[in-house]
Parts: structure tokens; sequence; C-alpha cells
């Protein structure tokens, strides 16, 4: 604009010297001008003389020079104003280059103009492969892109996570901040957007999840036997009896004891003692229903809690466990049995009087020979 406006003075200057040159030329060069008089005044007598001439000059050369000076400072002073805007722009080029984040930005028909080094760098492409391009080459989706889009210009703004696609045709996650570029009048000229690539960022969030699953899997499962361990088994408990009692449902408890399990560890050897607990979690596992929680109790001893069920289903499935177990064989050759306590939750137990009930039922079934199943009394 401001060079525009420079060209226009300088036209304008040359129009005016045009048309001073030409009005001089008509008054003093007009064969009629030395014999010229006015309607008011008697012709004179005698050849108008070179110092007249000069005289009615003085006036209008000073007039001349005084425009062609002011249009010379004009001049000057847009000529500045273009070298102070042409040095803005390349600071705020340089400005946007420097940037670590990706800037770019589009006009309305969404065709890229901006495009910095960052951008480069993280995408693949030089700057001129892809100014004039649609933004679209640079999503993995163009149809994410255009809801993209369409969001901005309906809500001025965007933020959130986008797949983009590098010229080598690899993606990567980035996090977009764009807004929509607007004239002084409010009008829509396009879309800046500023973006960082988030690939390091997902690993790190996945790398955490996973070490938290792990934890989690440590404080929750039996490191030997992948059973649910004693820790998880009393909190799922207490919570079952909290609902039991509150809805009125039912809830049963077995314990089962592998029998004479310290024999298979002093003549099979611990090795074995612990490949035995593996396959009997195995069984047990493949054998019970789905809302049914299994756990290690400790040692030998395991917990079977079975929403829903009295004690006399429950017994039945105590009885079905055993005689899977008794009748299976085991990779070590031995021979396994098992005893079974069961009970049925009453309205006045406790997390202690529910799991020692069941404990004495135990106690009962080990006394009266092992390999069985007996109900609390």
């Amino acid at each position: 604009q401001a060079r525009r406006y420079s060209l226009a003075l300088l036209a304008s200057g040359i129009g005016l010297t045009i048309l001073l040159t030409w009005l001089v030329m008509k008054k003093h060069l007009s064969p009629s001008h030395a014999t010229r008089e006015t309607e008011d005044e008697p012709r004179q007598s005698g050849p108008v003389s070179a110092a007249e001439k000069d005289d009615e000059l003085v006036p209008l050369g000073k007039a001349f020079n005084d425009t062609l000076g002011r249009l010379k400072e004009h001049a000057r002073l847009a000529d500045a104003a273009t070298d102070r805007l042409a040095a803005m722009d390349a600071f705020n080029r340089d400005l946007i280059d420097s940037s670590l984040d990706m800037i770019i930005a589009v006009a309305k028909d969404r065709k890229i103009m901006v495009f910095n080094k960052a951008a480069e760098e993280t995408f693949g492409y030089a700057k001129n492969e892809v100014v004039g391009r649609h933004i679209s080459v640079l999503y993995q989706d163009p149809v994410h892109g255009a809801e993209i889009n369409k969001q901005i210009r309906e809500a001025g703004s965007f933020t959130g996570e986008v797949i983009n696609r590098k010229k080598s045709g690899d993606t990567f996650p980035s996090y977009l901040s764009a807004s929509c570029l607007k004239d002084d009048e409010g009008s829509l000229i396009g879309v800046m957007g500023i973006s960082r690539d988030i690939t390091e960022s997902k690993r790190s969030e996945e790398a955490l999840r996973q070490a938290h699953d792990r934890l989690k899997q440590q404080v929750n499962i039996d490191a030997l036997t992948g059973a649910f361990n004693r820790f998880k088994f009393d909190a799922t408990l207490e919570s079952e009896i909290a609902r039991a009692k509150r809805y009125g449902t039912l809830l049963s408890l077995i314990m089962i004891d592998i029998d004479h399990f310290k024999r298979i560890n002093d003549t099979l050897g611990h090795h074995t003692g612990d490949e035995v607990l593996r396959e009997f979690v195995g069984l047990v596992s493949d054998n019970i229903r789905t809302n049914d929680v299994f756990a290690r109790w400790g040692g030998e001893e395991f917990m079977i809690l079975a929403p829903n069920s009295d004690l006399e289903n429950a017994g039945l499935l105590a009885e079905k466990l055993r005689l899977i177990i008794g009748s299976s064989r085991f990779e070590s050759d031995a021979v396994v049995t098992a005893s079974f306590g069961v009970a049925q939750l009453k309205p006045e137990d406790t997390f202690d009087t529910f799991t020692m009930r069941t404990d004495a039922a135990l106690y009962r079934a080990k006394e009266k020979g092992r390999d069985r199943v007996e109900a609390e009394q």
C-alpha cells in the first residue's frame, strides 16, 4: 500500500509539472500575448519587457518549487514507510520461523499460505512444496480436517488432538490450536494454526498406563498363580457383604484347602508344588461362573465368593469342583485332592464371622478325612 501511495504521488507530481509547463508556455509563447489587453484596462503602448515577464514567472515558479518539494517529501516518507513495513514483514517471518511449534496459515479456500521451519522439519515438506496446496494433504483423514475447519468457522477456534500425515506417509499425533483470521471489517480471510508433535508425550502416557496396570496387577493379583490375592479378595468380600445386606440378596462363601500339599512339596519339590498351584487355579477358574470371585487366601488355601447363591447351590458347586480336581491328571503326576467348607451369609454376619464360619466348615471336612465338602451347621 505504501508503494502504491508513493507511485501515486510521483504520478501526481509529473502531471502537475506537465500542467504548469503548459500554462507557462501558453502565457508567454502565445503570438497574441504581446498585444492582448483586458477588457477593463486600456492597451499599453510598446512591447512587454523581459523583466516584466520574469516578474510574472517568479510567483508561479515558487509555487511550482514548493509543490515539487512537498511531493518529494511525501515520496520520501512513503518510501520510509515501505522500508519499515518490509522490515516488519521480515521480522514477523523470522519470528514465525524461529518458533519451536509448527505454525501453518491457510486462506479462505484452505490453501496453505504460511508454513514455518518447524512444520518443514516435522512434515518433511519444503515450504515451496506445500504453499498453495490444500491443507488436507497434511491430515491422515481429510474428512476429520473438514470437520475441524467447520468447527473453526462456526465457533471461531479449535483446540484438540489431530492425526497428521507426513510427506513420507507416516502419521503422527499433534495438539492443534487454531483460530480465524479476520480483516479490519471482521470478514474471514483465513485460519492460523499452531500445533505441536505429541508423539513422545503419547509414548510416555502409554508407558505410564502400562506401569499403572502392572502396579494394579501387583496389588490385586497373586504373582504365582494369577488368581486374585488376599488384599483384593478382602476388599471385594467387604463390598459384597454390604451390597447383599442392602438389597437382601444371597451370598455364599467357599473355602478350599489342597490336601497334604506339604507332602507334595517335600516329596516332589517346591517347583513342582508351584506348578500344582498354577494348574489347580486353572481348573477352578475354568469351572466357576464369571461373577464368582476366586482368590488365593494364603499358601494352599483358596476362597470362592458366590453372589446370588444359597448354601445348597454353593455346596453343589463345591462338590463339582472336588470331583474335577480329584479326577484331573496333573503334569507332575501328583495326586491332588481338596477339601471344601461352605457357608451362607446371615443378616447379623460381619466379615470376620462369615469367614470364621466358612473356615470352621472346612476344618470339619479335613477332620472327617479330607477330599470332601462340608457345609456350615
